[in-house]
């Protein structure tokens, strides 16, 4: 299959879901204006900020799965963690990539399901699923 990387994955109400990194660095910027007392400024912050955000796409999040030291990886062998480099080589040169549905796809399944939450998984397993789903009959 092939699969746009480049697309933003979504929430539930169709959304896009904003780069945590983004929000990370914000709300820091703005904890450290209130704590200064700088009110104003920290609402003119967050004001701009908001809809302003990159929004996180399926190589951003494939890319931090795979090449993420995730619990329990001290464990594999070098081959699997080559093939994790390997996987995540491929995502970040090209915007379309060739996918094995087999292969391919139940290794950026695994690497995501342990490296997010729902709100990420949800939109990246719907993108690997998207050719599994079975052709509708037509009467």
């Amino acid at each position: 299959m092939k699969l746009d990387v480049t697309r933003p994955l979504t929430d539930l109400d169709g959304k896009t879901l904003p780069v945590a990194d983004d929000i990370r660095s914000v709300f820091g910027q703005i904890s450290a204006l209130l704590a200064e007392g700088k009110l104003t400024e920290a609402k003119t912050l967050a004001d701009t900020f908001i809809g302003q955000t990159k929004p996180m796409t399926f190589r951003q999040a494939a890319m931090n799965a795979l090449m993420g030291n995730l619990k329990g990886d001290e464990s594999i062998d070098g081959a699997k963690k080559f093939a994790l480099y390997d996987m995540a080589d491929r995502i970040n040169k090209s915007d379309v990539v060739e996918l094995d549905t087999g292969k391919d796809c139940e290794l950026l399944k695994e690497r995501i399901g342990k490296a997010y939450g729902p709100a990420v998984v949800g939109p990246c397993f719907v993108m690997l699923n998207a050719d599994d789903t079975p052709a509708k009959k037509s009467d």
